[in-house]
């Protein structure tokens, strides 16, 4: 059944929506120019005349951003940079980046804006099914990184109940989930299968023995590949993708009940889908980079987002979508990102495609790895993959070797090399800890390209 948290907007007419992210965007660059030193001094440096912005055509006079602008920002003005909206007595609470490729990003928040990231949350959950009644189990670290924070108020304001299950090991949440009942889990799609492992290991079927009906996805790429969501759904009864960063503080793309891609909060958000290299905007059905402006009350408030690249690779769609919806689509998910996607043999090697494949065949492990080396001027594509292959015999063992080189030679336009290694051994190198899916083609070529 589709559910709805604000029909107006979710339903509004194309035409009378464009002319609220005019409205939107018109006021608020004219804010942020007011307010922001940061944004003042880009638009200074890159010569912008503020004159000549006077419709929503004009977005791209302006530059765009990116994390490293912001980071720049925070080093110039420690300890939260010149590009808030507020100042740190105006704020009630604090989130930021995880930090895993620097130091971590921090973003003020004020009641105003902290209660808008959770209508944007609410939105995309009420979509999912969870409303009043529903039991939420939360599995993350309750730590300074955004993740499910807004998520979770968000479970509050539908009326639903909030269950953090934060420092605890794995075991113990499969039964405090069971104890409680939980309805619905919000967690990485990475992370959903290892919790569903864990259970199995202790002879608990989540979708048999369990009161889950969802589970919901952010913060890593999966939740969307065909093969993935497949995977999940055979312990859960239901997976949803969501999507959104750091710098947006709220997720900005979700899956309804139809999950025929993630819809796009067109009246929250600028979305631009522009060629990685041209800077372009790509036309329905091509690949692009997300570019994201935020003309949600959190932008005027506290945290002002405009024309922020994301580095994120994906396709969408103007078709509608037969919940009612009018949002545009992002159809499967993200493909890879713009620093990472890599070329092999002239084809670019997108992660997404890979773990979309693997994970139809049901023999094998949820960990992988892609490397690409360059052997005599040659480039060549090893992937690893973990197997039990404790009960099989060695030709099964070379069968599932050549039909996963087919499959990856079908979908990818490369044939690689298959390297069926132990259960374990992929995850002991990185010691145990999840790698997102853009993170699992390692390139260890000499040549950059």
């Amino acid at each position: 059944m589709d559910r709805y948290w604000n029909p107006y907007l979710e339903m509004m007419s194309p035409q009378e929506r464009r002319r609220l992210q005019e409205t939107r965007f018109l006021e608020l660059v004219r804010h942020t120019v007011r307010r922001s030193d940061f944004y003042r001094r880009k638009y200074q440096e890159a010569g912008v005349d503020l004159d000549k912005i006077r419709s929503l055509d004009d977005i791209r006079r302006l530059p765009t951003v990116d994390k490293n602008d912001f980071r720049d920002s925070q080093l110039r003005k420690p300890p939260y940079g010149d590009y808030t909206g507020i100042e740190v007595d105006q704020a009630i609470t604090l989130h930021g980046s995880g930090g895993t490729t620097g130091k971590p990003m921090l973003y003020l928040d004020s009641r105003t804006s902290w209660e808008a990231v959770a209508d944007i949350w609410a939105t995309s959950l009420v979509a999912q099914g969870v409303g009043p009644g529903s039991r939420v189990f939360f599995p993350f670290a309750y730590s300074t990184f955004v993740g499910y924070w807004g998520a979770h108020y968000a479970v509050e304001k539908i009326g639903a109940v909030a269950i953090p299950a934060g420092g605890f090991d794995t075991a113990t949440r499969v039964k405090m989930l069971v104890d409680v009942d939980a309805t619905n889990v919000i967690a990485m799609p990475s992370y959903c299968l290892v919790l569903a492992q864990t259970a199995e290991e202790m002879g608990i079927h989540l979708a048999r023995d369990t009161q889950v009906i969802g589970v919901h996805h952010a913060a890593e790429p999966g939740g969307s590949v065909p093969g993935t969501k497949k995977r999940i759904e055979s312990y859960y009864t239901n997976s949803y993708d969501n999507y959104g960063m750091v710098e947006l503080g709220a997720n900005s793309l979700f899956e309804c009940a139809r999950k025929t891609g993630m819809h796009v909060l067109d009246d929250q958000y600028i979305l631009e889908v522009l060629h990685p290299e041209t800077r372009e905007p790509v036309k329905e059905g091509e690949v692009g980079e997300l570019v994201w402006t935020s003309i949600a009350l959190r932008s005027f408030d506290a945290q002002p987002l405009i024309r922020c690249s994301s580095k994120d690779l994906a396709v969408y769609t103007d078709e509608p979508c037969a919940c009612g919806r009018t949002y545009r689509r992002v159809i499967g998910g993200i493909l890879g990102r713009t620093d990472t996607t890599k070329k092999v043999k002239g084809v670019l090697l997108y992660p997404s495609a890979i773990e979309s494949t693997l994970s139809q065949f049901t023999e094998i492990g949820h960990e992988w790895e892609a490397i690409i080396n360059r052997v005599e001027n040659k480039d060549s594509l090893t992937v690893q993959i973990e197997v039990d292959t404790s009960q099989m015999r060695q030709d099964q063992v070379q069968d599932l070797s050549h039909r996963v080189q087919r499959a990856l030679r079908a979908d990818l336009y490369i044939t690689p090399e298959i390297d069926l290694v132990p259960m374990g051994q992929i995850a002991k190198r990185y010691e145990g800890v999840l790698k997102p899916t853009w993170k699992r083609v390692v390139d260890k070529r000499d040549v950059a390209f």
